[in-house]
């Protein structure tokens, strides 16, 4: 019998991860592109293959004892918390061991920095998920998902840095409107980036979140732009939504354009408005995962 290569084991444990229906498809599509790039000649490090093999080994294990606990009809939150940690210390490990590694080619630098990323991001270490992401696409790293992950890793940013809870009350507001503005832009920058690349595959859903964020600072215009392309794109996924989204913007009173003394004054204003408060947990409320999942026929 023929002896697998370590590429070939890599392989088998993505082959048996992309069957899990709780896996996203963001991590479907960059775990397969990973593998590609391992395969190509400006890889050689076997480190990196086992790294790789170890980040998909530690989502198994994650989605089978879930999905075990699950089944067994018993929601048992002190097994589930169990299992949360124990990955955590797994996926520490593999942080530290990736971190060291040395790559001699810019293909094994983006592979080293992607790996980093996904492990900061099990970990809920937002910055330094944008810090090596940002050091990936400085690499050469030109894959749609890269620029998407950025874009969104710094919207999530913006709601940590700048939405909190009012004394008090224990509501939630935006502090700082014109600086939670111009970190949505930053982000909106790195989705744009994205667009066109990999055969423009992804510019619906990136046009959806750039209209998305465009919308929660404000910048109606250019959210129905967005939406609208997004729309015509790939109307079975986005038509729908889209048309809800267009008759809600067309039922706000356009804005002026604001004047630099409009917008600091602006920006000393205080909590924004209970409506505005309860639209804001709303859109909070649904990014508890990475929002992957629109329109999924176009790219299976």
């Amino acid at each position: 019998m023929k002896k697998l290569s370590r590429h070939d084991r890599v392989e088998m444990v993505l082959r048996r991860i992309e069957q899990y229906p709780t896996l996203s498809s963001y991590c479907r599509i960059l775990y397969r592109a990973i593998f590609e790039w391992l395969e190509t000649e400006e890889v050689e490090s076997e480190k990196l293959d086992q790294a790789f093999q170890l980040l998909l080994r530690c989502e198994c294990r994650i989605h089978d004892q879930v999905g075990r606990i699950v089944r067994s009809g018993n929601l048992d939150l002190l097994a589930v918390v169990r299992v949360g940690r124990h990955a955590r210390r797994n996926l520490w490990r593999l942080l530290r061991a990736v971190e060291k590694l040395q790559a001699s080619t810019s293909r094994e630098g983006v592979i080293r920095e992607l790996i980093v990323a996904e492990c900061h991001s099990h970990l809920g270490s937002t910055r330094e998920v944008v810090a090596a992401l940002r050091r990936a696409i400085r690499l050469g790293c030109e894959h749609a998902l890269a620029h998407f992950a950025l874009g969104y890793n710094l919207y999530q940013e913006a709601l940590r840095n700048f939405v909190g809870k009012a004394p008090g009350s224990g509501k939630s507001v935006i502090a700082r409107p014109a600086e939670f503005a111009d970190a949505c832009r930053a982000s909106v920058r790195a989705f744009e980036r994205g667009l066109g690349l990999d055969e423009g595959r992804f510019d619906a859903r990136i046009c959806w979140w750039i209209g998305l964020i465009n919308e929660a600072i404000g910048e109606r215009r250019a959210a129905r732009d967005a939406f609208a392309k997004a729309m015509a794109m790939n109307p079975r996924g986005f038509a729908d939504i889209g048309r809800a989204k267009m008759k809600l913007l067309s039922s706000c009173k356009p804005g002026m354009r604001r004047t630099p003394a409009e917008r600091a004054w602006l920006a000393r204003l205080g909590p924004i408005t209970e409506e505005e408060v309860n639209r804001a947990q709303a859109f909070l409320a649904s990014l508890e995962d990475f929002p992957f999942e629109f329109a999924q026929d176009d790219e299976e």
